[in-house]
């Protein structure tokens, strides 16, 4: 009875004794976590935001760039060369330089554009030639700056004319007016000669009708005011 006791004690103290080497060379193993290398990184130069995009022509005035670093790797030593065309173009300089621009970081420039003044209605781009140097250290080499790289950029500006409105003939009815007369009919044609369209146009007869020394008073419509609506460019309607 007492042996078998012993035996057992023993092959329990041998498997403890076994399950502890297993534990302590389990937790003896070290554990691995994956770093991408710095080469796995990049940098890349977008504009993403641009203000205004709206002028007229004629316009000059500052436009601001919003620069960023699309990348996981630091960029430097970046140029921005705006090239202007024939109807959207720079004053002033036409390249601007950032030293640095972090990883997944903004910044903003400040150019200054002009619209040609015969420029029609449009959406006309400037082209960017950009390039930089991505940047990083490394543990083995220390810092490592890349060679350059280049991209071709763009934006883009929504050139809209200019509303013109002019009074063009102008008739009665009758064709004499006469101290007294009433129900006399005018009718006046109106124009828009700028670029850009007009809307909500409404034609106001200005006759001082509230005044007891007026001239004149709204009697033939029973109104001073006539709704055209809309005019595009070039376009022309009665009010009466």
């Amino acid at each position: 009875m007492r042996k078998n006791v012993k035996e057992k004690i023993g092959k329990l103290a041998s498997l403890c004794v076994l399950s502890m080497v297993f534990f302590m060379m389990a937790s003896s193993v070290p554990s691995f976590m994956f770093i991408a290398p710095a080469e796995a990184a990049f940098s890349s130069i977008t504009v993403t935001h641009v203000t205004p995009t709206e002028f007229h022509p004629g316009d000059t005035c500052k436009v601001t760039v919003t620069v960023k670093n699309n990348g996981g790797m630091d960029a430097k030593d970046i140029r921005l060369a705006f090239q202007g065309t024939e109807i959207v173009s720079l004053i002033g300089p036409t390249v601007v330089h950032i030293n640095t621009l972090n990883s997944w970081c903004s910044k903003e420039v400040e150019i200054t554009v002009h619209v040609k003044e015969e420029a029609l209605n449009g959406v006309y781009s400037i082209p960017i030639a950009c390039s930089w140097r991505g940047h990083y250290f490394d543990p083995k080499k220390g810092t490592v700056t890349t060679d350059i790289i280049t991209a071709q950029l763009g934006i883009s500006f929504n050139i809209k004319g200019r509303v013109v409105m002019n009074i063009g003939d102008v008739t009665t009815d009758p064709a004499d007016i006469r101290p007294g007369d009433e129900n006399v009919e005018i009718r006046a044609f109106i124009e828009n000669s700028g670029e850009a369209a007009a809307k909500d146009i409404e034609a106001v007869l200005i006759c001082d009708g509230n005044s007891n020394n007026a001239s004149f008073k709204p009697s033939w419509s029973g109104t001073d005011r006539s709704y055209i609506g809309r005019l595009n460019s070039g376009e022309k309607a009665e009010a009466i």
